[in-house]
């Protein structure tokens, strides 16, 4: 909790195939893999509901026809938080990242930097 890691190599060194692996996009082909203590063989839906993770490029992982809110409030539920407590954290997070204002803009109408802090933010 509160960690920041870093993964650095030469190009082809295997970090995207690193990272596909611990989010689940990739099967471990062999060897043991464990994510946050958890195995990613078996518990990859844990893993996933407590891991985040923020692509490189700005909004990579958004949809331009979702607004701020919508985004928020379908990453919320990936992760566990209950339907009745949505609401209530969508807004807390979006005002934490100083995007309360923007809240129904949609996130294809977002500057860079914007998208950015909703990415973070979902992650």
């Amino acid at each position: 909790r509160g960690q920041i890691s870093v993964i650095l190599g030469a190009n082809g060194a295997g970090k995207s195939t690193l990272l596909a692996v611990l989010t689940g996009l990739l099967p471990p082909t062999s060897g043991r893999c464990a994510v946050l203590g958890l195995d990613a063989r078996r518990e990859m839906r844990e893993i996933r509901r407590r891991l985040g993770v923020c692509a490189q490029s700005n909004g990579s992982v958004l949809w331009p026809e979702l607004s701020v809110r919508e985004h928020l409030a379908l990453f919320a539920a990936v992760k566990g938080v209950p339907a009745a407590d949505v609401p209530a954290a969508c807004a807390e997070m979006a005002d934490a990242v100083g995007l309360g204002d923007r809240r129904n803009a949609l996130s294809g109408s977002l500057s860079g930097g914007m998208k950015r802090k909703l990415g973070v933010t979902i992650a």
